[in-house]
């Protein structure tokens, strides 16, 4: 067979691993939150493959900073929440926060263990579908009702897919909100650094953040010159900034890319219909480069108020959401 499917000893730790031709290879850790810890895939056929997640050094540091490595599943909301709390059809959710430490964010999967339902391979690629139930008194002391996560991952001739489905289990409504945070290595190969790189993030606005980086509920129009578009510095002198309203395909999908000039690749990922935001956050303590599919921006269950649509999806007992992702490594044009 072209791809398989493998169970893998890493750092005391087990990964399931998605392997494909020409070194293609995708590894995620079930046990911390799905996290895709590890990708490598080829610019076309032939190779060679190029390593594009930034991955934790062992286990024991992924399950310290679930959130600072390869790519953390965010759900059921998106970023940080003020106050960590937030209320919902007439009720106060508290959201459990660090004593004397930043708002609670990112929501409550990424930490978590997932379950295996399904694994498969053959000619045409390698999957693998995990899940998590999110059912624990932990969690209905600051949400409204339980749910059902499912994510799949698939790995082809065209690149890494996540097709994500969430369904409320509970007897009452609950916001729903899902974010996506890759931690991309920058540079890729041995002997590029940042000035070769680029943004490609085709978006009409981005949210206004205020002092403490969260939305101030105001859109502001991106220009050509704006500091993250067309420019070969990524994110001068600002780490974070939250695009919206992106340019769309008639598939209604929107897509973010990172090009390195220099060799000549471009990482592109694709985010289907419900996505609206695109996160761009650099952060300065890593060589990587984060660019974060979100359906709301942060902060977002606080704004349902707003006079913007914020895109919080509200699921009622028994409805089901699901929307998906794609991650691909093409050609680009040099520059030398």
């Amino acid at each position: 067979m072209r791809f398989t499917v493998t169970n893998e000893s890493w750092s005391g730790r087990e990964l399931w691993f998605l392997h494909g031709p020409d070194g293609a290879a995708a590894g995620i850790a079930a046990w911390c939150g799905a996290n895709l810890i590890h990708l490598a895939m080829p610019a076309g056929a032939g190779g060679p493959a190029v390593p594009l997640i930034a991955g934790p050094p062992d286990a024991a540091t992924l399950l310290q900073a679930p959130l600072s490595y390869g790519a953390p599943v965010l759900f059921p909301f998106p970023g940080r929440v003020a106050g960590s709390k937030y209320a919902y059809n007439g009720q106060v959710y508290q959201l459990a926060a660090p004593a004397d430490g930043p708002p609670a964010r990112h929501g409550f999967v990424y930490r978590q263990e997932f379950v295996v339902n399904e694994k498969g391979a053959g000619d045409n690629g390698a999957w693998i579908v995990l899940s998590y139930i999110g059912s624990s008194d932990y969690i209905l002391q600051q949400y409204p009702s339980s749910f059902h996560l499912v994510l799949r991952f698939r790995l082809d001739d065209t690149g890494l897919h996540l097709s994500i489905g969430a369904r409320n289990t509970g007897n009452r409504s609950m916001p729903v909100g899902f974010g996506w945070h890759p931690y991309w290595r920058l540079p890729f190969v041995m002997g590029s650094d940042r000035s070769y790189y680029r943004l490609d993030i085709p978006c009409a606005e981005y949210w206004e953040l205020g002092a403490d980086r969260l939305p101030t509920g105001r859109k502001l129009p991106v220009t050509e010159d704006w500091h993250l578009r067309h420019q070969p510095s990524i994110c001068n002198g600002n780490n974070v900034a939250i695009l919206s309203t992106p340019v769309r395909d008639s598939r209604g999908w929107s897509y973010a890319a990172l090009v390195d000039e220099k060799h000549g690749l471009k990482l592109v990922t694709e985010a289907g219909p419900y996505f609206r935001e695109w996160v761009v956050y650099a952060p300065p303590e890593q060589a990587a480069i984060c660019l974060e599919p979100y359906t709301c921006p942060n902060n977002a269950f606080n704004m349902l108020s707003s006079v913007l649509p914020t895109g919080v999806l509200e699921l009622t007992p028994g409805e089901t959401w699901h929307d998906a992702l794609s991650i691909k490594l093409t050609k680009a044009r040099r520059i030398e």
